[in-house]
């Protein structure tokens, strides 16, 4: 009697594999799309850069941003530019709270675009600045996604490492 030599995978086999690769694509999907969202708010918090520069600028020579944003327009609300892009909608200074605020697009739908992410300066490791109380003083960091101030309403897993807030 001749044993017959077995020609392939059984069905069984076929389908535990299917299942396996099914089971890790339903884990690493999720973590790839928080992954890309990451990165891409990376750029709306560098497109906030140049704002934080001209603000951190102005209060080494102990400008204040409040004056500022009256009396001259390339300091005023609006000094922070038209730093739009694909993934930035708006940057914005405010003085009167003392935050910068970046808008985000064309990122993940509800979760991120439309909604804002603050860039806060704080003159120690605990205590936000205030305006004018705090004008010419250095500013110690810089926070986004401030839990001190909340007035970011980015989801906090959503934000990149370099958020220390």
């Amino acid at each position: 009697m001749k044993r017959m030599m077995q020609n392939g995978f059984t069905l069984i086999e076929l389908m535990i594999v299917v299942a396996i690769i099914g089971i890790l694509a339903a884990v690493a999907l999720p973590a790839y799309q928080n992954y890309t969202t990451k990165a891409k708010l990376t750029e709306v918090i560098a497109a906030g850069s140049a704002c934080k520069a001209k603000l951190t600028e102005l209060l080494a020579i102990g400008g204040d941003p409040m004056t500022a944003a009256v009396g001259d327009p390339m300091m005023g609300l609006n000094f922070c530019g038209q730093q739009t892009s694909k993934y930035v909608m708006q940057v914005n200074f405010d003085p009167q709270i003392g935050v910068i605020m970046v808008i985000p697009q064309n990122i993940d739908g509800d979760r991120v675009d439309g909604r804002r992410l603050t860039l806060r300066p704080y003159k120690d490791a605990t205590t936000t600045m205030l305006f004018p109380a705090d004008a010419g003083k250095p500013i110690f960091k810089w926070v986004c996604g401030d839990q001190v101030f909340p007035n970011t309403n980015i989801d906090a897993s959503l934000l990149p490492s370099s958020c220390n807030g």
